[in-house]
């Protein structure tokens, strides 16, 4: 399986109108920001796992429904993927060096709550 496999069937999807089987909607009748309300209740259930210490398994499930979302998010706003990826590249290859001498942070901090204390 791989990731155009995937983007050809969130298209599929979308072109034939499928319906959520649980919830009983047309795609037609989400928008970005329904799919963007969902994206965030995917990672935290993503949060979830991690924290309690659940193995690959359950974490790649909710992984993949994360990555569904988001793909159903960018087909819907009329993005596609190549076009993140480019994005995504770009920014890391602008926020990311091997050269410790680039590096202009004064303390080495991971989370947003360390980022307040700069």
């Amino acid at each position: 399986m791989s990731i155009q496999n995937l983007v050809d069937l969130i298209d599929k999807l979308h072109e034939q109108d499928a319906y959520h089987i649980k919830r009983g909607f047309p795609l037609s009748e989400a928008t970005p920001l329904i799919a963007s309300n969902h994206l965030l209740e995917e990672a935290m259930e993503i949060q979830a796992e991690i924290i309690d210490g659940s193995g690959k398994d359950l974490i790649t499930e909710e992984a993949g429904d994360l990555l569904a979302v988001f793909c159903h998010l960018l087909k819907m706003s009329g993005i596609s993927l190549d076009e993140v990826a480019g994005a995504a590249m770009s920014k890391l290859n602008t926020v990311y060096t091997t050269n410790p001498d680039e590096v202009t942070a004064t303390i080495s901090v991971v989370t947003r709550r360390g980022r307040a204390q700069e």
